[in-house]
């Protein structure tokens, strides 16, 4: 997502979208394979979010894309509303689909505190979740092998064409979402009719990694991206019940973090729901500049030779540059997206003060008229329908697994742009941290 506003405008004139990269540069040779302890069918794709059979080089210029919105007849841009782009230079055109975990990765070191079993979690009471839930298929293995994960979707046959809306306006809708509003460090119960099929409230020891059961690092550099460690100087447990993704320097050089689910089947059955949320502090510090916190999720063929963003990604949040605001965007088929506008968490709460939390509900209940919806503490933000997206582009984008992603960049093509500048500057202040009380899945079955 590139969040293109001005450093200095309110959040209410600050705005965020994807661009659609028409050329992405090979950060990858098409020899290269992921090292030990990725999931199966994780691999890196040689030539970034293009299709992993081909490793050619397209003939545009490798810096250069010009993002078009989603929409059959797209207004001109305004300041806060970026679903139309160009992008020139180094750093990191696609900032997204170049983080979809199709390239090298790094299993997290064990943690010695507890960790919670993949399939399925329990709730943060203990209880394990009721049995009604579908079980998803996966292997668990012990701390010291090489997971497996098996993802229960399936690639699409061929790219999907860029689909026709009907308008690219978020829809209101009426009906209630299940979210919990509260925040913090405890993983809620399950809503009325839901279970809980996954969890995390981050328990363990002080300094320790997170749960190497539950997730996994991305370490591979791509596209000016040069910043994820598995250190956990850079992501730990706090001790206290919080994940902190933490940016530092030294001498100039930046390092941080991404951790991935190992588990890619989080869908929505047919005729069902399924909720991904999470309770997430931003970074503030004193000087935020190249700050980009994201918690979002990619469809699970992309681990195994989907495209982006046909596969499908949804951002539940995405921020930058320490602007007071949050950024929800739905991506799909050939070069689309809906969302991406930066919009101010419910009163009186700021977006940079405490814990919110940011979930997406996918409603399948009537699987002809699908509908996904973003929340922040609760409250709807948007709500887009299968009508909105076509039928082919939102079946290949949202009827199948997910995976779930937590990161915090420094720098790169949207906060450079948003402050007419290279980010992170010589005054950007290190340290600044984004804090997670927990994840949860939640599934309403059929």
């Amino acid at each position: 997502m590139l969040l293109v506003v001005s450093c200095m405008a309110a959040v209410g004139a600050a705005a965020g979208s994807d661009a659609s990269p028409s050329a992405v540069p090979s950060a990858f040779p098409p020899s290269a394979t992921p090292s030990a302890g990725a999931p199966a069918g994780a691999k890196i794709l040689a030539t970034g979010i293009l299709d992993a059979a081909s490793a050619t080089q397209p003939s545009a210029p490798p810096w250069q894309y010009t993002s078009t919105a989603a929409t059959t007849s797209a207004p001109a841009p305004s300041a806060s509303d970026l679903s139309q782009v160009t992008a020139t230079g180094p750093g990191r055109p696609t900032p997204h689909p170049s983080r979809v975990p199709t390239r090298q990765v790094t299993t997290a070191p064990p943690s010695s505190g507890p960790s919670s079993a993949p399939v399925p979690m329990a709730t943060s009471g203990g209880t394990a979740p009721s049995t009604s839930a579908p079980a998803p298929t996966a292997s668990v293995p012990s701390p010291a092998s090489v997971p497996t994960v098996t993802s229960s979707s399936t690639p699409p046959a061929a790219p999907t064409p860029r689909p026709t809306l009907t308008s690219a306006s978020p829809t209101a809708g009426p009906v209630p979402s299940p979210t919990q509003t509260a925040v913090g460090t405890t993983v809620p119960p399950a809503p009325a009719g839901f279970t809980t099929v996954f969890s995390d409230s981050f328990d363990g020891p002080a300094g320790s990694a997170p749960s190497s059961r539950n997730w996994f690092f991305e370490t591979a550099p791509y596209f000016g991206a040069n910043e994820w460690t598995t250190s956990t100087s850079n992501a730990y447990l706090d001790g206290s019940g919080d994940l902190v993704i933490q940016a530092n320097e030294s001498s100039g050089k930046w390092t941080s973090a991404e951790i991935q689910t190992m588990r890619d089947d989080f869908a929505a059955p047919p005729g069902g729901k399924l909720e991904l949320t999470a309770s997430v502090e931003m970074p503030y510090p004193a000087d935020a500049l190249g700050y980009w916190p994201a918690f979002w999720a990619a469809g699970a063929p992309m681990r195994s030779g989907g495209t982006w963003p046909a596969s499908g990604e949804i951002d539940m949040l995405e921020s930058e540059n320490g602007l007071n605001g949050a950024a929800q965007t739905f991506h799909f088929g050939a070069s689309s997206h809906l969302g991406g506008r930066l919009v101010s968490c419910p009163a009186p709460s700021a977006c940079l003060t405490g814990y919110h939390t940011y979930s997406v509900l996918i409603d399948r209940t009537n699987t002809s008229a699908e509908t996904l919806r973003f929340l922040i503490d609760g409250t709807a933000q948007a709500t887009y329908t299968e009508a909105q997206v076509g039928t082919v582009a939102w079946q290949a984008a949202v009827d199948h697994g997910f995976f779930i992603l937590l990161d915090l960049a420094m720098g790169g093509s949207s906060p450079d742009r948003a402050c007419g500048c290279t980010t992170p500057t010589a005054a950007t202040a290190p340290g600044g941290a984004m804090r997670v009380g927990y994840v949860a899945v939640y599934q309403n079955p059929a």
